[in-house]
């Protein structure tokens, strides 16, 4: 998938990953459900939300993704929360710049 060979891959790669036949197969033969939108993909592989997915992202989520429809909702899931966090801190930052008191 990573056809620049940088060692991360963009949402193109993602998506050119997706639509390839051997990749689908490869990813069926580890019981990885990857019959999404590409788009959806490539942020549940993008967990810390930098906008490229590195090979420790890219394993952690496969891992997490095995065994169908139950590990593919759990790895939905995990990126709301996360992004839940990201702005929640965001939102204490400014409060706390706001109002010391804020802890």
């Amino acid at each position: 998938m990573d056809t620049s060979g940088n060692g991360i891959l963009s949402k193109r790669e993602i998506k050119a990953g997706v639509d390839d036949p051997f990749t689908k197969a490869y990813f069926a033969q580890l019981s990885i459900d990857i019959e999404m939108n590409p788009e959806e993909f490539f942020r549940l592989l993008d967990t810390d939300g930098n906008d490229q997915v590195d090979i420790e992202e890219f394993v952690q989520t496969c891992m997490r993704l095995q065994g169908g429809a139950k590990p593919l909702e759990l790895q939905r899931i995990l990126n709301n929360l996360n992004l839940v966090v990201r702005e929640v801190s965001i939102i204490k930052a400014n409060l706390e710049g706001v109002d010391g008191r804020f802890r």
